[in-house]
């Protein structure tokens, strides 16, 4: 089932391999254990599927989490969801989220969730929790679920997958984590509303507090601060918006000091600092919680506090489509306003995947790629 089989095309180079009967993909077995390179056939497409070549992936947080045994994942699987490639084999007529025939050679980039878009979950404007949620780079490896993660040189996108056409002109530094971090931001930026002229608060300064921070910046926000530890990130928030940076709360800026905030942002996962900075919001504030995705302490709040300040907060996990499309033309429309190239601070081939799982884990960039 090919649609392109008479198609020509006029980048070959970007469709090398496109008749390869297997690829290599990095398989995750259980945490404490290197990621082993493995050899998968190539299966028939099915209608609605796409054959995509993986030209890069980003190794998120999570992955790192997983690889350390600080978050469970099923096993035997292909890690890697902040993944970008070019359509090369397609099952029948497949269009992207804003209805735009895929073909020979697009680049794209394509949704962490695959819905059913037909549940209640979905049907009421959450499909990212849809009771049949499978996610791309955190499925069990089986006969119906094969290459669905970026650690790969391919990826099957099953019928149903979210994707979208992206310019071949971005760097894939900058578009790589839009399908992660920058489409969760996107999520926060819509639960805390008007950002122009808030006094805005960031707890985290990697790839999804930096993130915020220049969205914040770009909406016209009227202060940002953010709270972080790492000097090299530090000095990076000074870059993408920040109008102060500190290294802890510590109760300094507490009720009345002047220095209350519109909006909270955790992209931390510190229940200490979100416990200090709930107490830190303005009247009718917003506090979004996006970094707790592992079981962690748990946080005292004070009602009475919430109540009469008409306090609010907004748990963001995944996202929905439309926040994936905004992030993309997000990135697209700031890449020259702010350095998000720089937050890839090294490559590494497939092949010296575990190399470069340790050089992320001990040096603790914002983001190391992997390109196959």
């Amino acid at each position: 089932c090919n649609k392109f089989n008479s198609v020509a095309f006029s980048k070959p180079s970007t469709l090398i391999g496109k008749h390869m009967k297997t690829c290599k993909a990095a398989v995750f077995s259980g945490n404490g254990r290197d990621l082993e390179i493995k050899s998968f056939p190539i299966p028939k497409l099915r209608p609605g599927e796409l054959l995509v070549q993986i030209e890069a992936c980003t190794i998120c947080g999570s992955d790192l989490h997983t690889i350390e045994g600080k978050r469970e994942e099923k096993t035997p699987t292909i890690l890697g969801h902040e993944t970008i490639g070019t359509v090369i084999d397609a099952c029948g007529s497949v269009y992207d989220f804003n209805h735009h025939e895929l073909n020979l050679g697009d680049r794209i980039a394509w949704s962490v969730c695959i819905s059913c878009f037909n549940c209640d979950r979905c049907q009421n404007g959450m499909p990212q929790k849809c009771r049949h949620l499978k996610k791309f780079g955190h499925e069990q490896i089986s006969e119906n679920v094969p290459l669905l993660g970026g650690f790969a040189e391919r990826a099957l996108l099953p019928a149903g997958a979210v994707s979208f056409k992206i310019s071949p002109e971005i760097e894939s530094s900058i578009i790589c984590p839009a399908n992660c971090a920058t489409a969760t931001v996107l999520a926060s930026m819509e639960a805390a509303g008007q950002v122009q002229e808030k006094k805005v608060l960031i707890l985290g300064s990697g790839m999804l507090g930096l993130t915020a921070g220049a969205y914040c910046s770009s909406r016209g926000a009227g202060e940002i601060l953010f709270v972080d530890r790492n000097e090299k990130r530090i000095e990076l928030a000074k870059l993408f918006g920040a109008s102060r940076v500190v290294r802890s709360l510590n109760g300094h800026l507490g009720a009345g000091s002047g220095n209350d905030f519109d909006l909270v942002f955790d992209f931390s996962g510190s229940a200490g600092l979100i416990q200090e900075a709930a107490a830190l919001m303005s009247v009718g504030g917003r506090l979004i919680l996006a970094g707790t995705v592992m079981p962690g302490p748990e946080v005292e709040l004070n009602p009475e506090y919430l109540v009469r300040k008409l306090n609010s907060i907004h748990g963001v996990h995944n996202y929905r489509p439309e926040h994936l499309s905004q992030a993309i033309l997000f990135l697209s429309e700031q890449k020259d306003c702010y350095p998000f190239d720089r937050l890839v601070e090294k490559s590494f081939a497939l092949d010296n995947i575990n190399e470069g799982l340790e050089y992320a884990i001990s040096r603790q960039p914002v983001r190391v790629m992997i390109k196959p």
